[in-house]
């Protein structure tokens, strides 16, 4: 018996398979920092968070006329139909180009 029993022996491409899920990894990481920390920023100076999960909120006060909101700051404010959708279109432009920078990291790989 010697010390190389219960030693992993890679090859080289385990090697690169290994490197290459952790570099998935921090793709993935940083892709879902960056939706998770999404905001819209009104002219004046009102800030929603427009994160995925928000779009069912953001959705729904669309479907309603608008509604009182809980800004970023916490305070609330009235938020209108039409400035709602602004942001919502926003977030999604955002979210598109994020899957998109993840998908050219993964295609480097």
């Amino acid at each position: 018996m010697s010390w190389l029993d219960n030693a992993i022996i890679m090859t080289y491409e385990d090697k690169i398979a290994c490197s290459n899920e952790f570099l998935r990894s921090e793709a993935k990481s940083k892709l879902l920092s960056k939706l998770d920390l999404l905001d819209f920023k009104f002219p004046d100076g009102r800030v929603i968070q427009v994160r995925p999960s928000d779009h069912v909120f953001i959705t729904g006060a669309i479907s309603i006329g608008g509604s009182v909101w809980v800004l970023k700051n916490n305070k609330t404010a009235y938020i209108s139909a039409d400035e709602l959708a602004i942001a919502l279109a926003y977030s999604v432009e955002m979210i598109s180009n994020s899957y998109k920078e993840y998908a050219d990291a993964l295609d480097t790989m």
